[in-house]
């Protein structure tokens, strides 16, 4: 794919101005030797309105990782969401994190752990399911400072991702954020 072709299409996702609660997860439990580039979006699509002005949250993210073998990998993320209102309409979301894996043929068991901004320590359990991976079972606690009462809140979330084509990807993910949260969301692997 050419660069300006690959440029073009991450300035359109980032354009989308989408993003949501639970983060998509577009990658694999397994690991791919070398580097790659995924671009995602996402939106809630059941979240209760009691909790903000706005019926949903979507997001648009650009995703690069790089494996080292089979066992190994670093990765990195960026994007969008948008929050509507007039004060903070677009939100930048950040994060940088490593992920293991021990393949295991049909089944691939994986943890990872990123740090990101808005300040959030997230652990995460990976199950790649199928010798080619056509499912990611994952869940994840997101960690992160409860500034108005001090300490620490803990959300989890739980999520499948469908690789159903060599390229694009289906995200579904239930988050616990206060209520439940539903968020749906398309990846497209650029390399």
């Amino acid at each position: 794919m050419s660069k300006k072709l690959v440029f073009c299409l991450a300035l359109l996702t980032m354009g989308v101005w989408v993003i949501s609660c639970v983060p998509p997860f577009y990658g694999t439990a397994r690991i791919e030797p070398g580097g790659h580039l995924d671009v995602g979006i996402a939106t809630d699509v059941v979240r209760p309105l009691k909790y903000g002005d706005f019926p949903n949250f979507p997001r648009a993210e650009l995703g690069i990782r790089h494996g080292f073998k089979e066992s190994f990998q670093i990765n990195g993320r960026i994007g969008i969401v948008y929050m509507g209102g007039d004060e903070l309409p677009v939100f930048p979301v950040a994060g940088l994190g490593i992920q293991v894996a021990a393949p295991q043929g049909v089944v691939t068991p994986a943890f990872g752990v990123e740090v990101s901004f808005p300040p959030t320590f997230t652990p995460t359990f990976l199950l790649g399911i199928g010798g080619n991976e056509t499912a990611t079972l994952g869940v994840r606690l997101h960690i992160f400072p409860d500034w108005v009462r001090g300490g620490l809140i803990c959300m989890p979330d739980a999520f499948i991702t469908g690789h159903l084509w060599s390229r694009w990807s289906i995200f579904a993910g239930v988050g616990f954020f206060y209520a439940p949260v539903v968020t749906l969301g398309v990846g497209y692997k650029i390399k």
